[in-house]
This record gives C-alpha cells, structure tokens and sequence, in this order.
C-alpha cells in the first residue's frame, strides 16, 4: 500500500491524491483495526509516552508497524489480547 493511501485512511485531507483501485480490499480491511500511538494509549489508558517506554522494556509488548518515520500503526486486536493477557497476569 502506498504511503498517499495509508494517509488517506488516517488523514482524510489526503484522499484527492490517492488511486483506490489501485489496491485490494483486503488492503484497506488492515486498517479498520490499527490505531495510531495516541490511540493505542488511550486504548491502554496510559500515556503515550508511557506506551513507547513499554514498547522499549517489555519484549511481549505487541510490535508497532512504522511505515515511515511520521507514520506507526499498532494492530488493535493484538494490543487488546495483550492488554487482557496483562491484566490477568497483574490480578492473579
């Protein structure tokens, strides 16, 4: 996928540059499920900057994808698992 295409879904004001028939659906399915790192945060109801010091200490943290250095995208579904899989382990 594009970077203008990535952009489009996230930044709206991007979509006159973009080629949609260009990609699949299954392209543009990925990102009904990833958030950017202030979403993630809030999604984990931290900090961003408290998600990015996890991402660096804590190795089964799920992984960010950087398509460029001003473009991450967590996966929703995986930080979700994670984030149920901690509490657990924190309660017990």
């Amino acid at each position: 996928m594009c970077p203008t295409c990535i952009g489009k879904l996230l930044l709206p004001h991007l979509a006159a540059r973009c080629r949609p028939q260009r990609h699949e659906a299954t392209d543009m399915q990925l990102f009904t499920k990833s958030l950017r790192p202030a979403q993630a945060a809030a999604l984990l109801g931290v900090s961003k900057s408290t998600l990015l010091r996890w991402e660096r200490q804590r190795p089964d943290m799920p992984r960010p994808r950087r398509y460029s250095d001003r473009l991450t995208i967590y996966d929703r579904d995986e930080l979700i698992a994670w984030r149920d899989t901690h509490a657990k382990g924190v309660a017990a």
